[in-house]
């Protein structure tokens, strides 16, 4: 690859002949003395450009260099193949995975907009003294907030109903929404936080019922446009006997949730197809899905970071939140920020939410997730590469009917620039690493790009888009 700089001195003689003009005969040695200064600039300039060139042209070999290396380690490795249909079209892209859990502090105020404002963030599920206190910007930020009721009841000794008592649980929910309304804040109310995990609920499962279906009943009478989440299981999943349970209860007492949610999944698109399937055919009616934790402790690196994003686009879910573990200063979106920057987790993350336009059909290899996005507006073709799996390998990214993409040009011949998302653990990622930044052939429309992939903890962004045929003929 070739740099793409020209160097060419630029005299004015125009700029000259107006001089002489204005000075008249007498002002000939002035006008000298501007033309000598004129051509000192553009002298500086073009050694400054040159400098640049041997700049480029260096880092142009080092990207070559790189590039071998890394493929030549991998040459011993298992391949793998993933595979995007470009005139397949998917829908738009939802960002449906940019939430998070306690991402923010107390007061709303951390982290700064420079750390969240790339991100593009849809999704904030906190308690209610949080989003009172974090309304203003985020509202400003265009985050929709979910409060979770049980966190301002707490999980104590005392439960909803114990003794047959549930004056306390009803003028709670009522006070919950009076203090919203009095912010004049727009929220989803989440009732009770994973009722199958006993951290968070130790009584028998007839008395959540009981606890979610008075709840429900007090809201919706005081609020009839309520949005009403739930019932956010840990660990209980489409198909198990207690969801399919849950479901049908709340459809014959009319409490059905209009989002259902639950954590952790195993199998997004499966486990979001089965949901789907059973309120089919149970004709349980509500307004979709949310997985509003994911993101397991074992899960916090950039690869299984952008599998989980790409997994949740492919199931078509309408929201989901990134959990919290290990890190529980709620300022720092999750721990995907250190105290000095950002993290690999927040690059994908913020790779993520630079995909726009059209999501493409993408087949996933073994071990493998790719997101890909055609953004007509930009002429560019994304592509979020995530993985689950603990060994390196080689993997064929194959582009087919590349012709398709909503702008021409890349019918032959193609830019491709593609990004490691480093696994940083503690440390934190100032800029990626680009790895290859060069044009790759397509005859027909088709190409094939070998990533040599040996730190399984990566992730990988890949921008396709069309060349520059007056630089490429240089």
């Amino acid at each position: 690859m070739e740099s793409a700089l020209r160097i060419k001195v630029v005299t004015s003689p125009q700029r000259i002949s107006v001089m002489l003009a204005a000075f008249g005969i007498g002002g000939i040695t002035a006008a000298f003395l501007l033309q000598r200064q004129e051509t000192a600039k553009l002298r500086v300039g073009n050694e400054t450009l040159q400098q640049q060139s041997k700049q480029m042209a260096a880092l142009c070999a080092n990207f070559r260099q790189i590039w071998s290396q890394a493929i030549g380690e991998a040459s011993s490795h298992r391949t793998e193949t993933v595979a995007i249909d470009c005139a397949e079209d998917r829908g738009e892209v939802s960002h449906c995975g940019s939430g998070f859990l306690y991402g923010f502090s107390a007061d709303g105020l951390e982290p700064p907009d420079s750390a969240v404002a790339p991100l593009n963030i849809r999704l904030h599920r906190t308690r209610i003294e949080h989003t009172l206190a974090q309304a203003q910007r985020l509202k400003a930020l265009g985050i929709q907030q979910q409060v979770v009721l049980s966190d301002a009841w707490g999980y104590g000794d005392a439960h909803p109903g114990d003794y047959g008592n549930w004056n306390k649980w009803e003028k709670f929910i009522r006070r919950q929404l009076d203090l919203v309304r009095q912010a004049g804040v727009q929220v989803q109310f989440d009732i009770w936080n994973e009722p199958d995990h006993g951290r968070f609920w130790n009584r028998t499962a007839e008395q959540f019922l009981e606890t979610w279906t008075r709840a429900y009943r007090t809201l919706r009478a005081a609020d009839p446009s309520a949005i009403i989440v739930g019932p956010s299981w840990s660990a209980v999943r489409p198909g198990e006997p207690r969801f399919d349970n849950f479901l049908l209860h709340c459809k014959a007492h009319h409490v059905l949730p209009d989002y259902i949610t639950w954590h952790f999944p195993k199998d997004t698109v499966a486990e979001a197809r089965a949901c789907r399937e059973f309120c089919a055919r149970e004709g349980i009616r509500v307004r979709g899905i949310m997985i509003n934790e994911y993101c397991g402790a074992y899960e916090q690196t950039p690869a299984n970071t952008a599998w989980l994003l790409a997994q949740l686009e492919r199931a078509r879910v309408d929201g989901a939140c990134h959990a919290i573990w290990d890190e529980r200063t709620h300022n720092n979106l999750d721990g995907i920020l250190a105290a000095d920057g950002p993290r690999g987790r927040w690059w994908v993350y913020r790779r993520y939410a630079e995909m726009e336009g059209r999501l493409r059909v993408s087949t996933p290899s073994a071990n493998v997730e790719a997101l890909a996005a055609a953004d007509s507006a930009a002429r560019k073709f994304r592509i979020l590469l995530g993985r689950q799996g603990g060994a390196g390998l080689r993997l064929i990214l194959r582009l087919d009917r590349l012709g398709a993409l909503p702008f021409p040009g890349c019918e032959q011949l193609v830019q491709v620039k593609v990004e490691q998302i480093p696994d940083s653990e503690a440390g934190t990622v100032t800029n990626l690493p680009v790895l290859f930044n060069g044009t790759v052939a397509a005859p027909g429309g088709h190409a094939e790009i070998l990533i040599p992939w040996l730190n399984p903890g990566d992730a990988f962004a890949v921008v396709i888009s069309p060349v520059d045929r007056s630089l490429a003929e240089r």
